[in-house]
């Protein structure tokens, strides 16, 4: 668009034109015969010798044309600057178009930033639990064995311990998509992106590809 607003300026600069022109004709040049040109201007009015004399000829005849020509814009009224103010108003529309694509991106990337950081909060408290878990299904075995503990109890433990192995998995594959969306977010080459939060008051976090 900025591109584009800067041609109707150009009218304004001058503008200049060259030609050159042969004809060979019997009847050469009786009504100014010429090849018009827009960059030049010819006002041109000749005549063959044919048109001077009584006794038409038909012997060919050459006639040659060059010509230079320079036009300056002096004045037009407005309508250049009414080409230039509309040029320049889809210019500003579309860098807003631009800023508000821009903030589009960052928000994009800065929501997959925090997604990868809550997906390792969620992995970690994850595998917390799941270490409790297997350490309290080590107590019921043992507590089972004595037979201080009902078989029931063992069972629960086994099953809490097998349901956090499946938690365990979804939060690492959450984590790996988050991951994954973060490097989409970024555009980069790099399948997956980590993230890593810094100290208060150092800034948002890091990025490693």
């Amino acid at each position: 668009r900025r591109a584009e607003a800067r041609v109707p300026r150009a009218q304004w600069l001058p503008k200049i034109g060259a030609t050159a022109q042969i004809y060979v004709a019997t009847s050469n040049n009786t009504t100014a015969s010429y090849l018009g040109v827009p960059e030049i201007d010819l006002p041109r009015i000749g005549g063959s010798k044919s048109t001077t004399n009584a006794t038409a000829g038909w012997s060919p005849s050459a006639s040659t044309l060059a010509g230079i020509g320079v036009d300056q814009e002096v004045y037009d009224f407005g309508r250049i600057s009414a080409q230039i103010a509309v040029a320049d108003a889809y210019a500003a529309m579309a860098k807003a178009d631009a800023d508000a694509i821009g903030l589009d991106v960052a928000l994009g990337v800065e929501e997959a930033f925090h997604g990868v950081l809550a997906g390792k909060a969620v992995l970690a408290a994850t595998q917390d639990a799941y270490k409790r878990a297997v350490t309290h299904r080590d107590y019921a075995q043992a507590g089972t064995r004595s037979g201080m503990r009902p078989p029931i109890d063992l069972t629960r433990a086994q099953a809490d311990v097998s349901a956090l192995q499946v938690r365990l998995i979804q939060a690492q594959t959450g984590l790996e998509a988050s991951r994954a969306a973060l490097a989409a977010a970024m555009g980069s080459d790099q399948l997956e992106v980590d993230a890593a939060a810094t100290q208060p008051g150092k800034g948002i976090g890091s990025i490693n590809a």
